[in-house]
């Protein structure tokens, strides 16, 4: 297989070079934003798969969309693109109660080793501050997937999902 990888960070394609050791010959790593996919990636190179992990909820729905569709564009006919990511409830309560088990979930699986993570309240202002340093912005599931089908995707739909992580597909026709 062929693998374009590509991270706005230098820092971060190093350090999956270090962790690739030799198999990092057979990738080729571009520097840039994955919002900007049309210009790393020439009209005619096409691929079979692209894969996005916790990056797109940092775009807007609009932003998120156009990047779906320059995917779209590098996609082979019946080509995946395969989404992990961050959503949030369709409902306040729900939402609210979500958070609560996975506050509770970090909490147990620290077992008190990280101050950061020691109860509810330092778990929960640890996730505010990070999420608000980082801009997140994740969409709602249905929205997720809307966006998908607005980009072109056909067959979008979900094959994953824990609390508020959810791992979306789409097919290009």
């Amino acid at each position: 297989a062929s693998v374009i990888a590509i991270d706005l960070a230098p820092s971060m394609i190093a350090l999956a070079k270090e962790r690739l050791g030799e198999r990092a010959a057979r990738v080729d790593f571009r520097v840039g934003s994955f919002t900007e996919l049309s210009s790393l990636v020439s009209m005619w190179e096409r691929g079979h798969l692209v894969v996005s992990a916790y990056a797109l909820h940092h775009l807007s729905r609009e932003d998120k969309v156009e990047t779906l569709r320059q995917a779209h564009r590098f996609l082979e006919p019946g080509g995946w693109c395969v989404n992990a990511d961050l959503v949030v409830a369709e409902s306040p309560a729900l939402e609210a109660r979500i958070q609560q088990l996975r506050v509770a979930g970090i909490v147990r699986r620290a077992g008190f080793r990280d101050e950061r993570f020691k109860d509810a309240s330092a778990t929960r202002a640890f996730l505010d501050d990070l999420e608000a340093k980082d801009g997140d912005r994740p969409l709602t599931l249905a929205d997720d997937l809307a966006a998908l089908r607005a980009a072109g995707f056909r067959d979008a739909g979900l094959v994953w999902m824990e609390h508020r992580e959810a791992v979306t597909v789409g097919v290009r026709s």
